[in-house]
């Protein structure tokens, strides 16, 4: 009778990741027994030096997943890679995944990831503003659901927004954090790399009074009940198949430690679905009356417009309008079609030579003098002072805070 095979299992029991690939081990060995197996579970214990060529004389096969926010990760990984051992690899970062006879490579279709976010989020209604938040370390698989969550956004004729900060500092990241949310257009939808930047993200928009999911519904990955439960509305979340990656894992690597042939040295697998909470949810008909009234702001604020029109248009009274804006956008309606009034004014110094007269006449203002006050409050600086330093250095100065 052949004796059992030694494989050693390096995965982190403090993500739900990681127990859910050991179960999916668990599963592929049933109760055969054909395994006897070493588990370094603690991220502790994941060094350069304990993992560095493990012998054959121990070990039959590996399998492997290292979280990529360990500070050792490339010296680990490039230790696993030298190893002669049979080992399969679990979400390892794409560019390290060098071929081998030895190896194999089971991923997360993070591509799938971030399109399903995209198609999920609009599906709950018209939202003015996307927005993604990668991982605070900036990873591959992060900006592969990255690319692939714009890139849908925009094949859907949406825009998206991407955060953009120094992880290292902490107090940067969420004073950024808090500004870039304040910044997008309400409703707005956000999908989060995974749930741990997500959770941060929550926090941020409590702090900027940011209302969830009515102002903005945010969408995580890994489903981790902890990390979902541990905010308030909970965070939805799509739902990896980190058992079905384990199963994948130990079949193959029975494979490779009986030297059958692996068709495919690298596979990526599907996620199951997504798990609704309470951060998201269909946009509710104030949300989109809301962003009805933004649609004709955006093409009719230059045309000299006020709320009253704004109001005709939608077949309501101006208060109720005035009071739905004030519960989404957080501001009024005419102070939202001044905004875009202004932001015309200053495209139009930017870009053309006409008088200023002129461009306010352009922009909806009867008069020149109002809006000149109005533009220095918003923009820190008269028009003309804008116009000079704004041209030469090819930027617009930044609304005063």
């Amino acid at each position: 009778m052949q004796s059992p095979k030694k494989v050693l299992i390096v995965l982190e029991m403090k993500e739900m990741s990681g127990r859910s690939q050991l179960s999916g081990i668990l599963r592929f060995l049933g109760s055969s027994g054909r395994w006897n197996m070493h588990l370094i579970q603690r991220a502790a214990e994941i060094t350069p030096e304990i993992l560095h060529t493990p012998s054959k004389a121990y070990f039959d096969g590996m399998i492997a997943g290292i979280n990529a926010s360990n500070s050792d990760y490339d010296e680990i990984q490039n230790s696993l890679f030298s190893s002669r051992l049979p080992t399969v690899f679990l979400d390892a970062e794409p560019e390290l995944s060098r071929k081998n006879a030895n190896n194999a490579f089971i991923r997360l279709d993070d591509t799938q990831i971030g399109k399903t976010a995209a198609h999920h989020l609009t599906s709950l209604g018209h939202f003015s503003s996307f927005g993604f938040v990668p991982a605070r370390m900036q990873t591959q698989w992060s900006r592969i659901r990255e690319h692939a969550f714009c890139s849908a956004i925009a094949g859907m004729g949406g825009r998206c927004s991407v955060f953009r900060a120094n992880p290292a500092d902490d107090k940067a990241y969420h004073d950024g954090l808090a500004a870039w949310l304040r910044a997008l257009s309400k409703p707005t939808a956000i999908f989060c790399a995974y749930d741990t930047c997500a959770v941060d993200v929550v926090t941020a928009c409590h702090e900027c009074h940011v209302g969830i999911p009515d102002q903005a519904a945010l969408l995580g990955v890994d489903d981790d009940d902890f990390n979902c439960n541990l905010v308030s509305p909970a965070l939805s979340s799509i739902r990896p198949d980190f058992e079905g990656e384990g199963f994948l894992a130990a079949k193959t690597l029975d494979a490779l430690m009986d030297h059958r042939t692996v068709k495919r040295r690298l596979m990526t697998h599907k996620i199951c679905g997504i798990t609704e909470r309470g951060s998201t949810r269909p946009i509710s008909p104030s949300g989109f009356l809301v962003q009805r009234a933004l649609e004709y702001i955006g093409g009719n604020a230059c045309n000299g417009i006020g709320v009253a029109d704004v109001a005709a248009y939608l077949g309501i009274s101006r208060s109720l309008l005035d009071l739905r804006f004030r519960q989404i956008q957080r501001q009024s309606v005419l102070a939202t079609i001044r905004r875009r009034q202004l932001e015309e004014v200053a495209r139009l110094l930017r870009t053309t030579r006409h008088s200023i007269a002129h461009i306010t006449a352009l922009c909806g203002f009867k008069s020149e003098n109002h809006p000149k006050k109005l533009f220095r409050d918003a923009f820190g600086a008269s028009m003309h002072e804008y116009r000079r330093v704004g041209v030469a250095k090819d930027q617009p100065y930044r609304p005063a805070r």
